[in-house]
């Protein structure tokens, strides 16, 4: 299960940008179709990766996004759920703009600190 090496890697991404006294309410997350990531799985490594740390209890917000194609002959942008989709156009040959993104969007921080003890 690929999702749980995810997990950890983002729980790293985030200590490094939130001061450890901070309580981290959510992490929103975006992830094209090309990482394969199962939400279900992706939800339950985020509570394996973060239990027993600060950032246990904030919650995971997951956005899948879909493929982005490019037509080369109308040059029209859309996106699509399959990979290999013709244009709207006509046109058979589409060129893959996006879709392999894994990116850390936001971190929601609440006001209230983290006690120690």
């Amino acid at each position: 299960m690929h999702e749980l090496s995810i997990a950890e890697a983002l729980t790293d991404q985030v200590r490094r940008h939130v001061p450890r006294v901070a309580r981290v309410r959510s992490v929103h997350v975006v992830a094209g179709p090309m990482r394969a990531i199962e939400p279900d799985a992706m939800q339950w490594a985020w509570t394996a990766a973060t239990q027993s740390t600060e950032l246990a209890g904030a919650e995971l917000e997951l956005e899948l996004r879909p493929w982005r194609l490019e037509c080369p002959e109308c040059h029209r942008g859309f996106e699509s759920k399959e990979m290999f989709t013709p244009c709207p156009c006509g046109c058979a040959t589409t060129r893959l703009v996006d879709g392999d993104e894994l990116t850390l969007q936001s971190i929601e921080v609440g006001d209230d600190p983290l006690r120690n003890g």
